[in-house]
C-alpha cells in the first residue's frame, strides 16, 4: 500500500485529492482518483461552470474527446529520461 505523500490539506475534504485537469479552448475537465464523480464544463455555454456535464449521455462523445486530449497531453509532458535501455 502507498501512503499518500500530499503535504497540503484541502479545504472541504476528508483526505488529499489526486486530480488531473485539461482545459480546452472550449472545455474544462477533471479527473479525480478514488472518488465517484469528475467535472466537465461547457466554458463556452457555461463559462462559471455552474453545470456538470461529465455524467450527462449528451455528453459522452465530448468527454471521450476531451479524455483522449489528456491522455494525449499527459504522453506529451511524460519525462524522457533516462533512456530505454535498447538506445542507451
Amino acid at each position: 500500500m502507498v501512503e499518500e505523500d500530499s503535504q497540503r490539506t484541502m479545504t472541504g475534504f476528508d483526505r488529499p485529492q489526486r486530480v488531473r485537469t485539461v482545459v480546452t479552448d472550449r472545455y474544462r475537465m477533471s479527473l479525480r482518483a478514488g472518488e465517484d464523480w469528475n467535472e466537465l464544463y461547457d466554458l463556452e455555454a457555461d463559462p462559471h461552470e455552474l453545470t456538470n456535464l461529465y455524467d450527462a449521455p449528451s455528453a459522452a462523445a465530448t468527454r471521450h474527446t476531451v479524455t483522449e486530449t489528456m491522455l494525449r497531453r499527459m504522453i506529451d509532458l511524460q519525462d524522457r529520461a533516462p533512456l530505454p535501455a535498447y538506445r542507451a
